[in-house]
């Protein structure tokens, strides 16, 4: 017989305490193993870069060439040269053409220029040229013609500074505006030969001042706050066509009644020395009704006066008189003038 006697509620201890144990130990899960990582096939590349370094003795340095994949289609030409740290690139259509050259500032990757080509891979289109800031600075647009328009833009690249025609035989019309990028501040015009004409304008819309700078000449007009002219200054000499150098003397000023049109008075300056009045004229209906001839040292010589029927008599006169001809002082010397044909920093502001 047994020493152990099993009754019905020890098994069922048991029992209850193998399930115990079997929750102490876990029940794994059957493991799935990870799926083997995606063969893949390399990706083709987008462009084949070839670069080709030039010869010592060519301007030169490099040419980078971009294909497409197969090779064969160019896409881009960037080339290299030794000097000035310039870089041009040209980009091609499909067809093999040139459609657009791009010129970067000086030792940067920054945009200068970008030149649009016709269809043709040679005719220029369009251009657009930029501040090394990354600012538009202007734009040109090419015509059949061969003229073309030219938009230039103040600093921040959206207020105009002037809009420039240029025609087929070199002449530019320009109109040039005030900082708020649309009242008229000067109309010029240039001419191949070097000739300009410019009349600048006030705020209010009000002629300023004109000139007409010829070869050996230039004419000054100064208008006075209501548009009308006051005064005429011709100025003789000469321009330099190869500099900025140039020499003008006062010899005449033509002086306006109120209405700015019709002349009142006329003064001629001796040319040297001391450039006084040498000859004073009165103007009535066009014509002189007293001329006053002066010395070298500007007293009064003799004043010839006319009669309605063309006849004159002649007045002398001592210089020890010490009569002068009176006269503006503003007439004697160059108006103060602020040229917008040259390119100065303030008038991109």
């Amino acid at each position: 017989m047994s020493k152990f006697n099993f009754r019905p509620g020890m098994i069922a201890g048991f029992a209850l305490i193998a399930v115990f144990a079997l929750s102490l130990t876990g029940c794994k899960k059957e493991e799935v193993p990870e799926a083997p990582p995606a063969v893949t096939t390399p990706a083709q590349p987008k462009y084949v870069v070839k670069v080709i370094p030039k010869p010592d003795t060519s301007d030169e340095l490099q040419r980078i060439y971009t294909y497409l994949p197969d090779g064969v289609t160019l896409v881009k030409l960037e080339i290299q040269y030794r000097q000035g740290g310039r870089t041009q690139r040209q980009l091609f259509r499909e067809n093999g053409s040139v459609k657009e050259v791009q010129e970067l500032h000086p030792y940067t990757t920054k945009l200068k220029s970008s030149t649009q080509i016709g269809a043709d891979g040679t005719t220029r289109i369009a251009e657009t040229t930029y501040r090394i800031s990354g600012e538009l600075d202007s734009k040109i647009e090419f015509k059949a013609d061969g003229s073309s328009k030219t938009l230039r833009f103040r600093n921040g690249g959206s207020r105009l500074l002037a809009e420039v025609t240029t025609a087929t035989d070199g002449t530019k019309t320009s109109v040039y505006f005030h900082p708020d990028g649309t009242t008229v501040w000067a109309n010029t015009v240039e001419s191949r030969n070097g000739d300009t004409k410019v009349e600048t304008f006030r705020l209010d819309g009000t002629r300023d001042q004109s000139r007409e700078v010829l070869v050996d000449r230039m004419h000054v007009t100064v208008y006075g706050a209501d548009g009308k002219a006051q005064f005429k200054q011709t100025w003789s000499g000469y321009r330099s066509a190869y500099s900025s150098y140039r020499y003008y003397s006062l010899e005449k000023v033509e002086e306006f009644g109120a209405d700015g049109t019709t002349v009142n008075r006329t003064l001629e300056f001796e040319r040297y020395g001391n450039r006084n009045i040498k000859k004073a004229s009165d103007i009535v209906s066009g014509k002189p009704s007293k001329v006053r001839t002066y010395r070298y040292d500007g007293t009064l010589e003799s004043e010839e006066i006319f009669s309605a029927d063309g006849t004159s008599k002649v007045e002398r006169h001592e210089s020890s008189e010490n009569l002068k001809e009176t006269h503006d002082p503003r007439v004697k010397v160059e108006p103060a003038f602020d040229d917008p044909l040259v390119d100065s920093p303030s008038h991109f502001n």
